[in-house]
């Protein structure tokens, strides 16, 4: 399930995140674990958004100027390798942006809402899991590594 940013989870910050996490059975060691290998990550670079520093959590990624909904940002997957798109985006409860499969069946971000420059472009867990990867809400997730 490569494409979570693998935010940790500092007290009382994120409570939707953590929520997210219990409701798919996922684990949040695990998630981070595969969050933070970059053995399938491939490197590119956009007009649209650039990495930076996030208030949400680590690294996130950013708006290079104002955007309309819409907008498709860029791959987040090619193939079986994540793009710093998809490597970097953080969760939100309320985001600007979702996971798409475009025409060549990789993975883009698209925009819901229009954005500014210098916004954080964010995802709701929730839709990535549910429409991207086919997961849904349950106990326990067996394909996940267990902590």
């Amino acid at each position: 399930m490569p494409g979570l940013s693998g935010m940790t989870l500092a007290s009382g910050k994120d409570d939707d995140l953590r929520s997210f996490y219990k409701e798919f059975g996922l684990s949040a060691v695990a998630v981070r674990r595969i969050a933070e290998d970059v053995s399938d990550l491939i490197e590119t670079t956009s007009e649209l958004y650039r990495i930076g520093n996030s208030s949400i959590e680590g690294q996130g990624v950013f708006a290079r100027k104002r955007m309309l909904s819409g907008t498709c940002v860029g791959k987040a997957r090619i193939a079986d390798k994540r793009t710093p798109l998809g490597r970097f985006a953080n969760h939100a409860k309320d985001p600007n942006s979702i996971m798409a499969f475009d025409r060549e069946s990789d993975v883009v971000m698209v925009l819901t809402r229009d954005v500014i420059a210098g916004e954080e472009l964010v995802l709701n867990y929730r839709q990535v899991a549910s429409d991207i990867w086919n997961l849904v809400p349950c106990a326990a997730n067996p394909s996940l590594p267990a902590d």
